[in-house]
């Protein structure tokens, strides 16, 4: 299925946080869309959240998309429903590949936030405190869940909407220039970066 007139509402300029992996994904399949960047304490947090509920929306919170006349919302359902409505990214005949892919991306949002705090509440000591007592523990956990299946991304062969999440965490902040150091990190890292339409993306990281 083709997915055209596709716009999407997020709070950070680039391919960051809970956005990019639908960003890249999208860019990955070829699909065209409207990227509305949102400042978050400027209009988002003042205003915008206000005006989707006033306007019927229920979620007051980014992202959101907007396709064919409806608007929804949350980052993995958002992901999970463009997946199925273009016939890849997610294993459509196999509920246990399916929930091991949730899986990797729910543990994948689990180190984004600890990330986050580390460098956006904690500072620099933050990040150091972060390097000391984090970075390894969640390298270690995904260069084992990257190695259940033969192959550079979580499912092995076949790149599925989770390995967009791990890409974008283990490329942020003080991760980037540990990814070598466990390899099959390293190994998606190499097939991620391999992938055409992601080129413009990859500029970001």
């Amino acid at each position: 299925m083709t997915i055209s007139g596709l716009k999407l509402h997020y709070v950070v300029a680039d391919y960051g946080g809970f956005g990019g992996p639908i960003r890249m994904l999208l860019d990955d399949a070829g699909v065209d869309y409207e990227y509305n960047y949102i400042p978050f304490h400027e209009e988002f947090l003042t205003k915008v959240r206000y005006q989707w509920v006033e306007s019927g929306h229920p979620f007051d919170c980014a992202p959101m998309i907007e396709l064919d006349g409806k608007r929804y919302g949350a980052s993995q359902p958002i992901i999970r429903f463009l997946s199925k409505k273009l016939g890849k990214y997610i294993p459509t005949d196999d509920l246990d590949a399916e929930q091991f892919v949730d899986a990797t991306t729910d543990y994948a949002m689990d180190w984004a936030r600890t990330v986050f705090r580390a460098k956006y509440v904690g500072g620099e000591e933050g990040l150091e405190e972060y390097k000391k007592t984090e970075l390894d523990k969640f390298f270690t956990r995904f260069n084992r869940i990257f190695g259940v299946h033969e192959g550079p991304y979580a499912l092995g062969q076949e790149i599925s909407y989770c390995d967009f999440y791990v890409y974008i965490v283990m490329s942020t902040g003080p991760n980037k220039e540990f990814i070598d150091k466990y390899p099959n990190m390293a190994a998606l890292a190499e097939a991620i970066r391999a992938r055409p339409n992601l080129k413009e993306a990859l500029k970001h990281f």
